[in-house]
């Protein structure tokens, strides 16, 4: 159960994991000579030459990277390029795990490899342990630094079958998975998949929906997904991290990089260093915030997680200060809080202590129902990626109406009531 727990006296805290406040981040770019040249498709096979599709890759890698090491000086990065050597499977890692960004160029070696077996090779560079002979170039080892949280990035255009997954024909089997379900379970680690899809479009939806299980959860992706029982995030309904394209926008960037720089998966605040004397102090965690620092006078301090937030002694908010512990994961809306409150905002603030809707069912398969405390005015439902799905008026005074949401994808929707009070409130809705 989810609670926020109050301990301000006496209160010995035990068994707390005490995670670090950064990611360890590996760029695992694909090198194969399916990737295209500058001409268009020729395949590369020569050092250096950069290609289109290539080029896309390394500005996406770039600008990430900067994103990644700008939000967060305990963020780490690292880039492994494969390809293979000779016909075999074969990576080659830049550098090991660094807090400052870098150029690199293009590495080839031979046609050989495929994604799984690079994964199962970058799982042996984390692990210490000795590869094949010749099948890992440059750094042979990536040192974590402890307590980082650990993402890796693929960019790959490879097709579902031998190169992608396993070469075994069927679908949905964990098996196929085992290299990816391996560094996700004994490294706690996210995947973040970019993908340019196949030209031919009969094979398109199934490398999508492969790759989509490969990626993890809260993602702009809610597609059909190729489910397999040993997945870390098969429980989830939510969408997937994962972008077709190289090309990346800023926008698709820092939807990839909101979880690495605006949320750490647990956070440990103490005093003096995270005393909030700012006007506004907002701190997230996926999982966890502990807390024995101090809210100064005329400060804000809003710590907002998914699962708990604990108050050591020690904490403090002072007087005229103002302080709210929130249960919400990291995907939800950070909500703002001033020191001064308009209306709207303490219209805002009693909000968030009584729903002024409920939805119901949620998850919701087909239709769902919007039951109020007052008449509705008007209700709005917006997709992650921002698409209006529904924007109307209720006619009349009623206190309930339905919405069908059958032509929705599985996925996470806003649901934004305005009752005839001139009360606004937003909501999730989960549609399987």
């Amino acid at each position: 159960m989810k609670n926020v727990f109050l301990y301000m006296w006496l209160f010995v805290l035990l068994s707390i994991k005490v995670y670090g406040q950064g990611t360890d981040v590996i760029f695992l770019i694909d090198n194969t000579n399916s990737i295209s040249s500058g001409t268009g498709s020729t395949p590369v096979g020569t050092i250096g030459l950069p290609g289109s599709q290539y080029n896309n890759i390394y500005n996406s890698v770039q600008a990430i990277m900067t994103e990644v090491l700008g939000c967060n000086p305990l963020n780490k990065v690292t880039v492994a390029q494969f390809n293979g050597i000779g016909t075999g499977p074969g990576i080659y890692i830049e550098s090991n795990f660094t807090s400052s960004s870098f150029s690199f160029t293009r590495r080839y070696y031979g046609s050989g490899g495929s994604v799984w077996e690079s994964v199962n090779l970058i799982s042996s560079a984390l692990n210490g342990t000795t590869p094949p002979d010749g099948t890992i170039q440059g750094s042979y080892t990536l040192s974590r630094t402890p307590g980082n949280a650990l993402t890796v990035f693929l960019f790959t255009n490879s097709p579902r079958n031998n190169d992608l997954l396993d070469n075994t024909a069927n679908t949905n089997n964990p098996n196929r998975f085992s290299a990816y379900t391996s560094l996700k379970n004994s490294h706690l680690s996210k995947f973040v998949v970019v993908l340019e899809p196949l030209p031919i479009v009969s094979l398109q939806a199934e490398q999508i929906q492969a790759a989509a299980g490969i990626a993890s959860a809260n993602g702009p992706y809610t597609g059909t997904v190729e489910s397999y029982p040993n997945d870390p995030d098969a429980a989830t309904t939510l969408g997937r991290k994962l972008i077709t394209g190289f090309n990346l926008s800023s926008t698709q960037i820092n939807t990839l990089t909101n979880f690495i720089c605006s949320c750490t998966t647990n956070l440990v605040l103490t005093s003096p260093t995270d005393d909030v004397s700012t006007t506004q102090d907002n701190r997230q965690a996926e999982y966890s915030i502990t807390a024995s620092n101090t809210i100064v006078s005329n400060a804000v301090g809003y710590y907002h997680a998914g699962e708990t937030v604990v108050l050591k002694p020690g904490f403090h908010s002072a007087n005229g200060s103002k302080f709210r512990g929130y249960i919400e994961g990291c995907d939800a809306p950070l909500i703002e809080m001033r020191t001064t409150l308009t209306n709207d905002e303490i219209r805002k603030e009693k909000n968030l202590e009584t729903n002024l809707f409920s939805i119901s069912p949620n998850p919701a398969t087909s239709v769902f129902t919007i039951q109020s405390t007052v008449n509705i005015k008007h209700i709005t439902v917006t997709s992650l990626d921002g698409r209006v799905m529904y924007n109307g008026d209720v006619r009349g005074k009623a206190t309930s109406y339905t919405i069908d949401a059958g032509s929705y994808t599985q996925g996470i929707y806003s649901v934004t009531v305005l009752t005839e009070t001139g009360e606004t409130q937003t909501q999730k809705l989960i549609k399987n």
